[in-house]
């Protein structure tokens, strides 16, 4: 039998685990434009950005897309949505993440920035970004 308080609880689970999800989903964007905004991919920088969405209980589905945004950042053939993901502008996606999901992903960031052994400036430009909101009250 079920209650309408019962019901309202579930929907209150339902909601927060979709939206940790979201924002699980929006770090490993921020991250992924991280490791391709040098305008390649470095097979570590894949490797972080691989073990992370894997962190983060991403599903295929979810990696597919970023993989897709990906793909569009690097001038590869990719389908409409993906290129609409791609035209959408770190800055917006940085300022969606809630301060905790960004002090989580700042650690990521950082593996992600040093992991093909080189810090460009561009790189650089994406961290002070991140520290920017994290520092903003």
């Amino acid at each position: 039998m079920t209650t309408p308080l019962r019901n309202a609880v579930f929907d209150a689970i339902g909601g927060a685990l979709l939206d940790d999800r979201r924002e699980k989903t929006l770090a490993c964007r921020v991250l992924m434009r991280l490791c391709v905004i040098d305008g390649a991919l470095h097979p570590n920088e894949r490797a972080v950005l691989d073990a992370t969405m894997a962190r983060h209980g991403l599903g295929s589905d979810e990696q597919r897309r970023i993989g897709a945004e990906m793909a569009a950042l690097l001038g590869q053939p990719a389908d409409p949505d993906a290129v609409a993901d791609a035209q959408v502008p770190v800055e917006t996606l940085v300022a969606s993440l809630p301060k905790p999901a960004l002090a989580e992903l700042w650690i990521h960031l950082e593996h992600g920035a040093w992991a093909d052994g080189v810090l460009v400036p561009a790189e650089s430009w994406l961290l002070d970004l991140v520290r920017r909101h994290l520092q903003h009250d």
